[in-house]
């Protein structure tokens, strides 16, 4: 829990930003593997929360849960990404505490730039076990190369991926 404080902690003072990338995450729902015309420069990713929502499809193995979306930020080397996905509870009463509550369950990952592979992948033991780990590791790469775009050598540029929500 104090790790997640700490990422929480980060996030806010780094300008609480989120970003919804539900409306994007429909389209990629049951794929594993997402194909992408860039790559992104290795630069640093500050503090951010991406919202995967119910429409990513990042259910448990139980089903009633689902990763609901991610910390994500780099540390001092740009081509680690330090991701801490969190979960959410269906029997939410719209709270903030039972939110924060859900949230407290997390799975601390690292992803490597240059293998785009999770080089680290622990946490809450139903959540690691349960988790769709390919599926997770198409989601975070998919919202790093549209949130740093494509790196200038590129010639095609992203469309507009995600919603930008400041402090919802």
């Amino acid at each position: 829990m104090t790790e997640m404080r700490h990422t929480w902690s980060r996030w806010s003072s780094g300008g609480s930003e989120v970003l919804d990338f539900s409306g994007d995450m429909a389209q990629l729902a049951g794929s594993k593997i997402v194909e992408l015309p860039w790559t992104s420069p290795l630069v640093e990713l500050h503090p951010v929360y991406v919202h995967f929502g119910a429409e990513a499809a990042l259910f448990l193995d139980d089903s009633s849960r689902l990763i609901e979306g991610a910390y994500l930020q780099t540390a001092d080397d740009p081509l680690r990404v330090f991701v801490h996905l969190v979960c959410n509870d269906v029997p939410r009463d719209g709270t903030l505490i039972n939110a924060l509550i859900a949230q407290s369950e997390v799975i601390k990952a690292c992803v490597d730039r240059n293998q785009n592979e999770f080089i680290q992948f622990d946490g809450d033991p139903p959540l690691v076990s349960g988790s769709p780990k390919p599926a997770l590791l198409a989601r975070v790469l998919f919202v790093i190369a549209h949130v740093l775009g494509p790196a200038p050598e590129m010639d095609s540029s992203p469309g507009r991926f995600g919603r930008h929500c400041g402090m919802c």
